[in-house]
């Protein structure tokens, strides 16, 4: 039989396996740098590809044969964007204070466009969608256009997000 103190010491060692798991996770991914291949394309042309992930992503969604209620997920989603940022040279409280609107925006629109996909409420939504429809009809006006970049990455950001919540399930 083992001594307690064998108990502690496995109990300790299962700890210390799993807390270094934890501190060998990164815990900031930057947006500017995995989207770095945009930098030189024109406002056009960065809108089309933003468009065109959108759908792709939208797309990918529709296709699944598992798209549950929202509510199943939407913690998930929550929690894997918390390890997105915009940019490096930000301070770490910048996220909330100088791009919470948008993040809420954005998260508000591909929960609304996923509620969409899967018929909540018998409610449709037809692919693809343009993102001058975005901006028109699901971005608030209090989003100013200097901000309609950052909000439509950050929707590409969370349809990723909750499409491969999705094909976890």
């Amino acid at each position: 039989m083992k001594k307690s103190n064998e108990y502690a010491m496995e109990i300790a060692d299962n700890l210390a396996d799993k807390i270094l798991l934890i501190e060998n996770i990164v815990h900031d991914y930057y947006l500017d740098e995995l989207l770095s291949n945009l930098k030189n394309l024109s406002s056009d042309e960065k809108e089309q590809v933003l468009e065109d992930l959108i759908n792709n992503y939208l797309q990918k969604i529709n296709d699944l044969n598992n798209k549950p209620e929202l509510k199943t997920i939407s913690d998930e989603v929550y929690d894997t964007s918390d390890y997105f940022k915009f940019s490096k040279d930000k301070p770490a409280n910048e996220k909330v204070e100088k791009y919470g609107d948008i993040m809420e925006e954005a998260d508000t629109i591909a929960f609304q466009l996923y509620s969409k996909i899967i018929g909540t409420n018998d409610r449709k939504i037809s692919l693809p969608i343009k993102v001058e429809y975005i901006k028109e009809y699901c971005i608030s006006p209090s989003i100013g256009n200097e901000k309609l970049e950052k909000t439509l990455v950050w929707l590409a950001l969370d349809l990723s997000i909750i499409y491969n919540c999705l094909v976890k399930k």
